[in-house]
């Protein structure tokens, strides 16, 4: 059984029981694809694993990764393969590619500087005020 907690375009996490024939969900979905699929997580629930899907592949992470880490492989997934983030989730991976993974501030988008700067201005002001 699959539930889905967040579709971003139904491209980033998936929460599956045990028991899930992952390989024929990864199959349905490449199949069911109208363009490329993009990298995605996927968590085992009773088995508590986390796996990277990218290019038809299941990556499972050791047992005693958690979400942080499988975050990162995400994201560097999609880092060193060069593919396009998911159109809803730019400005999230943009985010996250500037500030905490610091690869290449000079591309932030408006609207993530914009946020930067109302986030240091806000803990500048913070730390003044104490």
């Amino acid at each position: 059984m699959c539930i889905l907690v967040y579709d971003a375009a139904k491209s980033d996490f998936y929460l599956f029981q045990d028991g899930t024939d992952l390989v024929q969900h990864v199959n349905n979905r490449f199949k069911a694809a109208t363009n490329s699929v993009q990298p995605y997580m996927l968590y085992l629930q009773g088995a508590g694993t986390f796996c990277i899907v990218v290019d038809c592949e299941i990556i499972c992470l050791p047992p005693t990764a958690g979400i942080a880490d499988a975050f990162d492989v995400l994201f560097k997934t999609y880092f060193v393969m060069n593919v396009s983030y998911p159109l809803s989730l730019c400005f999230f991976y943009n985010f996250m590619e500037t500030e905490i993974y610091e690869t290449s501030p000079s591309t932030a988008y408006p609207s993530v500087v914009s946020l930067i700067n109302t986030l240091e201005n806000h803990v500048v002001r913070d730390s003044d005020d104490e």
